[in-house]
């Protein structure tokens, strides 16, 4: 396993850029898909998730009944699926028990949600540099269907992606790459090395690294030490990073 996840990150260290004719999505080189991540890649959501985890754990009297941080939720919870994410908060708990309790958490995520998202700045001139040039497009996410579902139609992108990959239907959801495995698969790439990630975590960003996608960390909430130590080709603030489109153009 250690030999195959050294190879996905050599492989994944250089971001490829569009022919020189500017074109992407095409069979002779190039840009041909982008894949991006939702909570804290699209939108800023960490502050709400944060807020959400913080209400839920102090009403349990976890975390010595103290609220939970900043490092503490990056430690702990951000970009992480919620099987994982309660089996370790609340390990005394039966499966059933455990759902029952994300699921009160994820329609608290929804209320707050639905009039709270934004789109990352730069994001919108970003997507539509995507759709000048042909690029295939793919939402890869850990987070539940219809919270999924919920953050798109927020932030105007409801039926924007060809495809919506959730984690948690795929075999295994992030931190293995099954999810980037199969947002590929649907858009028919087939070479890892000429599709892009988008990803705020390092358990995102590893699982796209494992998958041989070369990936942009979106310092959102994660240090630029962490997301390069998990493997990103280049951090950013936002979309509006001059070095991205520096980095992704001929």
């Amino acid at each position: 396993m250690e030999a195959v996840a050294n190879r996905a990150l050599a492989s994944a260290r250089e971001l490829p850029k569009l022919k020189p004719s500017g074109d992407g999505g095409g069979t002779t080189g190039g840009i041909y898909a982008v894949l991006f991540d939702m909570d804290g890649t699209l939108c800023d959501t960490d502050p709400i998730h944060h807020e959400v985890f913080s209400d839920l754990l102090l009403a349990h009297g976890k975390n010595r009944g103290v609220a939970i941080d900043a490092a503490y939720f990056r430690a702990h919870i951000a970009g992480r699926a919620n099987d994982d994410i309660f089996g370790e908060i609340w390990p005394e708990l039966d499966l059933a028990a455990r759902a029952a309790m994300a699921d009160e958490k994820e329609a608290a995520f929804r209320r707050l949600a639905a009039s709270k998202l934004l789109r990352l700045s730069g994001l919108t001139e970003l997507l539509q540099w995507i759709d000048d040039r042909g690029i295939r497009k793919v939402a890869v996410t850990n987070a539940p269907r219809p919270n999924a579902e919920l953050m798109l139609q927020a932030l105007g992108l409801e039926g924007y992606f060809e495809h919506l990959v959730i984690g948690d239907e795929c075999a295994r959801a992030k931190p293995f790459p099954d999810p980037y495995i199969e947002g590929m698969r649907l858009v028919g790439a087939t070479d890892a090395a000429r599709c892009v990630a988008f990803e705020d975590s390092p358990t995102g960003l590893g699982a796209a690294v494992l998958a041989g996608i070369p990936t942009v960390g979106v310092m959102t909430s994660q240090s630029r030490e962490a997301l390069e130590g998990a493997g990103a080709s280049l951090c950013v603030r936002d979309f509006d990073a001059p070095e991205l489109m520096a980095a992704l153009q001929p």
